[in-house]
C-alpha cells in the first residue's frame, strides 16, 4: 500500500512539472528554463514507469500511443517534405508527442488510484497558485497599468495563456464543487481573474461551460442554479462596466457583436472580421487539395492577411493536412466524446469531468490552431483517452465476471445432476 502510494505521489510530482513549465515557460527566452523542467518530469516519471515495469507483461497503451504516433507522423512528415515556407521544428514536435504521452500515462495511474481526488487536487492547485505567481512576478507592471492584455510572457501568446487557464478553471470547478474549502474558491476566482485580462474573448466560452458544468454536476439544483444566473450577472458586470476589464476584453467583445450581428457600437478592433476572412479563406483553400492537404503551412502561404495560421484549428488541418489528415485527428476525440456521454452512468463524476474538458477544447477549436501547441493544450483530449480507457476496462471486468458467473451456474446445476 505505502509503495503504491509513494509510485502516485511520484507521477502526480511529475504531471505538476510538466504543467507547470508548459504554461509558465514555453518562450524562447525561457527556452533553456522550460527544457530544464520538462526534462526532470519526464525522467521523474520514466524512473517511476521503468521500476514499476513488468517484464512479462509489458503495459501498451493503445488508443492513446496510436493516435499521437500517426497524428505526429502526418504533421512531421508534411513538416519536413511538404512545408510551403520557411522550417518546420520537428525535434520540438517529437518532445512534444514524448511529453503528451508521459502525461496521459501520469493521468491514467492517477485516475485508476481510490484516492484519485486527492492528487488531481494537488496537482491543479499546485499548478494553479504556481502559475499565478509567475504571471503576478513577469507581468506586475502591466497589472499596475491596467487596459493591457496580459499572459504573453507565459506561452508568447495571450489566447494559448487564457486557454491554459481556462482548462484550469474546469479543473477548478470540479474540486470547488467536490470540495466547498474557501480557499478552492479564492484560487478559482484568481484564476478566472487572469482569464479575463488576457482579454481573450474564447475565455468567456470556457466560463459559460464552467457554469453550466458547476448547475449539471451541484446536488440542489434551485440553488445552484440561483448561483449561477447571479455569477453570469456579476461576469457581465465586470467585462463591461469594470474599466480594468472593458478596457482588455470588454470592448473586444461590444466588437464582436458589431460584426456578426450588427449589435452594439463598432470599435477599432478588427479581429472578428480578419478572422470571419480567415474562415471563408480555409474552407476555400482546402478544395485545392482536399484529400491530403497542400502541405505545412500552406494556408499561411495564400491567405491574404498578415497571419500566418488561420486561426482555427478545423480549416488549419484542412488546408495543411486535407480530409485525411482531419479525420485521423478528430474522428477519435469524436468517438471519445460519444463514449464519454453515453456512459455517464459509469465512473460519473470523471466521465462528466472529460466530458466538459474535451467539448470546451472542440470548441476553442474554431478560435485556436491547437495540434501545434504546448502539452498543456492536449490535456482534455488525453483526460478524455483515459476516461475511455477506464470504461475499457470496466466493461471488460464486467463481461469476464459475467462470464464467470455463467460458468459457476453452469457447474452447480452439473453438479446437482450428479
Amino acid at each position: 500500500m505505502y509503495r503504491d502510494r509513494e509510485s502516485k505521489n511520484t507521477y502526480a510530482i511529475a504531471l505538476t512539472i510538466l504543467i507547470i513549465s508548459n504554461i509558465c515557460f514555453y518562450t524562447m527566452e525561457h527556452l533553456k528554463l522550460y527544457l530544464l523542467l520538462t526534462m526532470i518530469g519526464l525522467i521523474i516519471e520514466f524512473y517511476e514507469i521503468i521500476r514499476k515495469i513488468n517484464f512479462r507483461r509489458i503495459p501498451i497503451y493503445s488508443c492513446i500511443i496510436w493516435w499521437l504516433g500517426i497524428i505526429y507522423t502526418i504533421f512531421t512528415i508534411n513538416g519536413i517534405f511538404r512545408v510551403r515556407y520557411g522550417t518546420y521544428n520537428w525535434d520540438m514536435m517529437l518532445y512534444t508527442c514524448v511529453q503528451n504521452g508521459a502525461i496521459f500515462i501520469a493521468l491514467k495511474e492517477i485516475v485508476i488510484s481510490p484516492k484519485y481526488f486527492q492528487y488531481i487536487r494537488n496537482v491543479i492547485l499546485t499548478s494553479s497558485i504556481f502559475s499565478l505567481f509567475v504571471l503576478a512576478f513577469f507581468e506586475i507592471s502591466n497589472l499596475e497599468a491596467g487596459g493591457v492584455r496580459i499572459g504573453d510572457s507565459l506561452s508568447g501568446n495571450v489566447n494559448v495563456a487564457g486557454a491554459n487557464f481556462g482548462i484550469l478553471s474546469i479543473f477548478m470547478v470540479y474540486i470547488c464543487e467536490k470540495q466547498k474549502k474557501i480557499f478552492n474558491w479564492i484560487i478559482l476566482a484568481f484564476v478566472v481573474g487572469v482569464m479575463l485580462l488576457t482579454g481573450s474573448k474564447m475565455t468567456l466560452i470556457i466560463l459559460a461551460l464552467d457554469l453550466v458544468y458547476f448547475f449539471i454536476n451541484s446536488q440542489n439544483k434551485g440553488v445552484t442554479l440561483l448561483l449561477v444566473i447571479g455569477a453570469g450577472i456579476i461576469l457581465l458586470f465586470l467585462v463591461f462596466s469594470v474599466p480594468v476589464f472593458y478596457n482588455v476584453i470588454g470592448y473586444r467583445v461590444e466588437d464582436m457583436m458589431y460584426q456578426l450581428f450588427g449589435i452594439g457600437p463598432g470599435h477599432a478592433s478588427n479581429s472578428t472580421n480578419v478572422r470571419k476572412i480567415m474562415l471563408m479563406e480555409g474552407f476555400t483553400f482546402m478544395w485545392d487539395h482536399p484529400i491530403f492537404g497542400g502541405g505545412e503551412k500552406y494556408f499561411g502561404s495564400l491567405t491574404s492577411t498578415v497571419y500566418s495560421y488561420s486561426h482555427c484549428n478545423y480549416t488549419e488541418l484542412l488546408c495543411n493536412f486535407g480530409i485525411v489528415g482531419f479525420a485521423v485527428y478528430y474522428v477519435p476525440l469524436f468517438n471519445n466524446l460519444y463514449m464519454l456521454v453515453k456512459n455517464q452512468h459509469i465512473y460519473k463524476e470523471l466521465l462528466q469531468l472529460g466530458t466538459v474538458l474535451l467539448v470546451s477544447r472542440l470548441l476553442l477549436d474554431w478560435m485556436q490552431v491547437t495540434h501545434s501547441e504546448p502539452c498543456v493544450g492536449y490535456i482534455p483530449m488525453i483526460f478524455s483517452f483515459v476516461c475511455v480507457e477506464a470504461l475499457i476496462k470496466n466493461n471488460s471486468t464486467n463481461r469476464r465476471e459475467s462470464r464467470n458467473n455463467v460458468e459457476n451456474r453452469y457447474d452447480k446445476i452439473f453438479m446437482e445432476k450428479q
